[in-house]
Formats: structure tokens, C-alpha cells, sequence
């Protein structure tokens, strides 16, 4: 009765073992599909002065082992003082980042705006299947005295 025992033990101990490698497995998997593509600004808060320009660079960085097709950049709404922003489309190869510039200049529009997070989606393309990511970064205005 107690060699049975330790038979059970034992095969119970194995199929332990491997369903936590099967689970780490799939959770380190799953994981690195999440970062395929990060997409931030150079800069996370940005002060302005009124009359002033300023220019914030969009960082794209691509962590797949595939080339990825970015189709649009584009502002979630029609930011006042917004000069520049590429419009065109871009590849990048695997493991290759590419930084974008985005020129704004703060004009009395872009002073009075009621939000201080101005946002940007990127789409892309990735083995076949289109994706959009949505970025924003701050703006710190100077008070008015």
C-alpha cells in the first residue's frame, strides 16, 4: 500500500512540474506579444510659454522579429497651433526604432485649451493584422498673472 502511494506521489509531483512550465511558457509568450511595437514620446511633460514653439518627438520602436507597415499618425482632435506632423507612411524592420517630429506652437488657442493631454494614434500593420495604439503627452502652461 505504501509503494502505491509513492507511485501516485511521484506522477502527481510530474504533472505539477509540467503544467507550471507550460503555464510560464504561455505567460512568457503572451507577454512578448504585448510589446511588439512601443510607441511614447521623447518627452512625457512639456512646458510652454505663450508665443512660443515647441517640438516633441514621437518614438516607434519595433520589437517583432517582421517588418511592420505604419499606415497613419494622426491627432485624436484639431489641436490649435499643431504646424507638423508626418503624414506619410513608414516601414520598419525588425528591431529598428525611428523617431517622428511633431511641431507645435503655443498661441493663444493652445493656451486656452481646457485639456492638457494632447493625444496621437498610430496604426500599423503587423504579420497581416492591423492594430492602433494611442499616445499622449502633457502640456504644462504658464499661468496667467
Amino acid at each position: 500500500m505504501k509503494h502505491q502511494w509513492i507511485i501516485k506521489t511521484t506522477s502527481f509531483r510530474k504533472t505539477i512540474a509540467l503544467l507550471a512550465i507550460v503555464f510560464l511558457q504561455s505567460s512568457f509568450l503572451y507577454s512578448q506579444n504585448l510589446n511588439e511595437v512601443e510607441v511614447s514620446f521623447k518627452i512625457d511633460s512639456v512646458a510652454v510659454v505663450e508665443g512660443s514653439t515647441f517640438t516633441n518627438f514621437l518614438v516607434v520602436n519595433n520589437n517583432t522579429e517582421t517588418t511592420v507597415q505604419f499606415q497613419d499618425l494622426a491627432p485624436q482632435e484639431k489641436y490649435p497651433g499643431l504646424l507638423f506632423y508626418p503624414k506619410s507612411d513608414f516601414v520598419l524592420n525588425a528591431g529598428e526604432s525611428k523617431q517622428l517630429p511633431l511641431k507645435f506652437i503655443a498661441n493663444l488657442d493652445f493656451m486656452k485649451m481646457q485639456s492638457n493631454a494632447i493625444f496621437f494614434t498610430l496604426s500599423y500593420t503587423v504579420s497581416g493584422i492591423s492594430k492602433k495604439i494611442e499616445v499622449p503627452f502633457n502640456v504644462v502652461k504658464e499661468e496667467d498673472k
